[in-house]
């Protein structure tokens, strides 16, 4: 095998650093087409961690999916986010089939969900289709899903707002 050829082949299986939102939480960011896990309790920050990985990216839209609506919208543009970026989503028991059909529109760099406890088959699916859209999908729970479930790239548990990195 000629050098040259070798070379091609290394390219072709070194894996590609993954894009990410900025996000002055972390160095590195929020990567785009994975899943992040922000859990924590009730009150804990989770949401205004969200609302500030959306506020320090002004350009990209936003799909917020719950299965029965908690957002208080009014709370968006005091962290500094403008409205007409975010699509509302009250999905009730098709929360899951709602986000994947945000991530395969193509339209949103984020999608938000506020759902029960995903299976880690289901949780393997948004994988995909966030791999496929480039999309960062950020999921908030109260308590961390399955510690260093594969699907998950970045699990993050929030108290009062200070993250603590898991995954």
């Amino acid at each position: 095998m000629s050098l040259a050829k070798l070379a091609e082949l290394r390219t072709l299986i070194t894996p590609r650093k993954r894009e990410s939102f900025v996000f002055s939480e972390f160095q590195n960011g929020i990567p785009r087409g994975a899943v992040t896990e922000l859990s924590g309790a009730h009150g804990s920050g989770k949401t205004r961690m969200a609302l500030k990985l959306i506020a320090e990216n002004p350009s990209v839209h936003v799909a917020w999916v719950e299965d029965q609506f908690t957002a208080y919208p009014c709370a968006f543009p005091q962290q500094g986010v403008q409205l007409g970026r975010v699509l509302f989503a009250e999905a009730e028991d098709q929360a899951l089939w709602t986000a994947n059909q945000m991530l395969r529109s193509g339209i949103f760099g984020i999608v938000v969900i506020n759902t029960r406890p995903l299976e880690q088959i289901e949780l393997r699916r948004l994988q995909l289709a966030a791999e496929q859209a480039n999309t960062a999908v950020l999921l908030l729970s109260e308590d961390p899903t399955i510690e260093g479930a594969w699907p998950i790239a970045l699990q993050l548990q929030i108290n009062r707002g200070s993250p603590r990195r898991l995954k």
